[in-house]
């Protein structure tokens, strides 16, 4: 090799180098970076979905969630809960690295991992000591199986005793059928509580969630609990807090399958949803076919047909009727519904991802599927 064909080589890798880089620092250069070149008309709205989940998360670290007191939204109120932030979290995180969101997925951790107790259970509200988030209207809400698992999946401790203390505490609230109770505490002990018909229901999203959390940390107790989702899915008594709104268990679908757990959400949740909500039905559908791992996905040109309609007018779908993603008690529906704008952003980002930069995704859904429980 000659002297000179040396220094057009070394000059050409340090070009390269830089070119790299520039695309790692600053949040412009990473969104210039993330956009498919067969997608320019998304790219604007590319922009205004990432920036929208950046400017969103509050300084403490949280994305608030908006709370109606009906299955429409309309005259919402915010909250902060540890539920949305973990969902958003988890959505994301897949893609966040390609997305540019690293830091603001870290900061979302933080926050959910200081919510984890002595015990190793959490709180809807966070911990009760918690003095720099404001609380509408209850502190030292019951901790509960959901969030717990939530926050242990996307900012588990690191901590052995609070692992093991979680994990005894939920085979104390196990059914003599093998599911799990929603309330981690006896009832005389319950705060901040509007019970419906079952003081402690059993609701079949918080067990695919559980069953998500065992897959890393108790094998045994996943493989039990998933031959018992799928016929609970037909059984009205079941969905307590998704009964109107199935964007959550839907979106799980995948995630179950993809961990060796097939189960489907009866057609009949789909239909008859609340006003303005069949869109997001639609792009869970989408996100969901996206990530089954028969890849039954839709084509790129039907997928950038729908995420060009949630983007129309920047995102004022997500603006006047975001995504619904579980409310109270079905049987005692005084708690509620809840909203998250930014869980409308998260599933859109998630599903151009999934759809656009193929080799990448590939790249990434084996890293995804090496499940702890598995090595």
């Amino acid at each position: 090799m000659s002297p000179l064909f040396r220094v057009v080589l070394l000059v050409a890798v340090v070009l390269a180098s830089l070119s790299a880089s520039s695309c790692l620092t600053g949040r412009k250069a990473v969104y210039q970076n993330s956009v498919s070149p067969s997608r320019p008309q998304l790219d604007w709205a590319l922009q205004y979905a990432l920036r929208s989940i950046r400017e969103d998360l509050l300084p403490e670290g949280y994305w608030p969630t908006a709370i109606t007191g009906s299955p429409r939204f309309e005259n919402p109120g915010q909250e902060f809960n540890t539920y949305v932030s973990s969902m958003v979290v988890s959505l994301l995180d897949p893609v966040a690295s390609r997305a540019g969101l690293d830091d603001v997925l870290e900061q979302a951790r933080n926050l959910l991992r200081g919510q984890i107790e002595e015990t190793g259970l959490v709180r809807y509200y966070g911990r009760p000591d918690l003095t720099d988030i404001p609380r509408l209207w209850c502190k030292d809400i019951t901790p509960d199986a959901d969030d717990t698992a939530l926050v242990w999946m996307v900012a588990p401790s690191d901590e052995r005793a609070r692992l093991d203390s979680m994990l005894r505490t939920f085979k104390i609230y196990r059914t003599p059928e093998g599911f799990y109770h929603t309330w981690l505490a006896p009832p005389e002990e319950y705060r901040c509580i509007i019970p419906g018909d079952d003081p402690n229901p059993i609701d079949v999203g918080l067990q695919m969630h559980l069953f998500l959390l065992f897959m890393r940390y108790d094998p045994e107790s996943a493989a039990s609990l998933c031959k018992l989702i799928g016929p609970a899915m037909n059984e009205d008594r079941f969905w307590v807090y998704y009964a109107a709104t199935p964007i959550v268990p839907l979106l799980r679908e995948a995630e179950l399958a993809r961990q060796g757990c097939p189960v489907r959400v009866p057609e009949r949740r789909l239909v008859n949803v609340s006003p303005g909500q069949e869109i997001w039905i639609e792009l869970a559908k989408a996100l969901r076919d996206a990530l089954l791992p028969e890849k039954t996905s839709p084509s790129p040109e039907s997928v950038t047909e729908l995420l060009s309609r949630v983007a129309a007018q920047s995102f004022q779908v997500v603006k006047e009727a975001p995504p619904f993603l579980y409310h109270g008690d079905v049987s005692n529906w005084k708690g509620g519904s809840y909203w998250s704008l930014d869980f409308g952003y998260a599933m859109w980002l998630r599903l151009y991802f999934e759809t656009f930069d193929i080799d990448k995704h590939h790249a990434a859904r084996r890293s995804a599927d090496r499940s702890p429980a598995s090595e």
